[in-house]
């Protein structure tokens, strides 16, 4: 999905969350991100972009 497609379908689904009281935070769209996991639980969900 390009970026010209894709941020107004991120927004949408970040707008449905917080009306549903969900803590979404949002940045840049398609800029590269570092993050941090702890994986703790029975189960890994590994998803490949």
């Amino acid at each position: 999905m390009t970026q010209l497609r894709g941020k107004p379908v991120t927004d949408a689904m970040a707008e449905r969350l917080r009306a549903q009281a969900v803590p979404v935070k949002t940045g840049i769209f398609g800029a590269d991100m570092r993050i941090g996991q702890l994986n703790d639980g029975p189960v890994t969900i590994l998803f490949e972009i």
